[in-house]
């Protein structure tokens, strides 16, 4: 699976001592710095998850400090066995042999998506839509709370199917057959009353109408 996000940029921090650094080296590496993506791949194994970043784009004269670490990545680097729903803080400094050394043209913020160890169950085939069957969400129940939480949703969609199913047979076993009436009783109709049944079908019909629109 890849997940490529947009990352939250901050604002280039010159922090700088060496007086060759000069403006249009800062505008150099601000916009190499800018041409960096990444990738996000998740990674499954033994039943655990999780993901690995892959770094693009890193200019020779850049490299990637995960602030939480303290570690350097550098061109075609990346960063492993990252636990789903972490958020890296990542600057971009200018690498120490430049005259630019602690300059940062540019820092990322990238949240990791969530993983739901559930949406694989058995009980989630067909009803994808369910909150808890959901992959990238953060759940926290455990597996009894899961198949207890589905199956009542199950319950109700299968209560409601049956309400609906009910309804529509109630409703077709009530109605009056009017041409089973004209057949069976057409000696009898005068003129005036086959015009009353034809009032009457018309209304019928309008009236069914509406309580099929009022079912969906």
């Amino acid at each position: 699976m890849l997940v490529v996000l947009s990352p939250i940029r901050t604002k280039a921090i010159h922090e700088v001592i060496d007086s060759r650094c000069t403006d249009e080296l800062k505008i150099s590496l601000r916009e190499e710095a800018s041409l960096l993506t990444y990738r996000l791949s998740k990674v499954e194994k033994n039943g655990n998850v999780t993901y690995t970043l892959y770094f693009y784009n890193i200019s020779d004269n850049l490299y990637v400090l995960d602030t939480k670490t303290n570690k350097k990545y550098y061109k075609n680097d990346k960063i492993e066995n990252i636990n789903p729903g972490t958020i890296l803080n990542l600057d971009i400094y200018a690498i120490d042999s430049s005259y630019c050394k602690t300059y940062k043209p540019d820092s990322r913020s990238i949240r990791v998506p969530y993983y739901n160890k559930f949406s694989t169950s058995e009980l989630c085939i067909g009803h994808k839509e369910y909150a808890l069957c959901k992959e990238d969400i953060n759940v926290t129940l455990t597996e009894e709370q899961f198949k207890e939480s589905l199956n009542k949703y199950i319950e109700s969609l299968e209560q409601k199917r049956t309400t609906t199913t009910t309804k529509q047979t109630t409703n077709e076993g009530n109605k009056f057959n009017i041409f089973d009436f004209i057949i069976k009783y057409n000696e009898y109709i005068s003129a005036f009353g086959v015009l009353l049944l034809i009032i009457y079908i018309v209304v019928d019909i309008k009236i069914t109408n509406k309580k099929r629109r009022s079912i969906l």
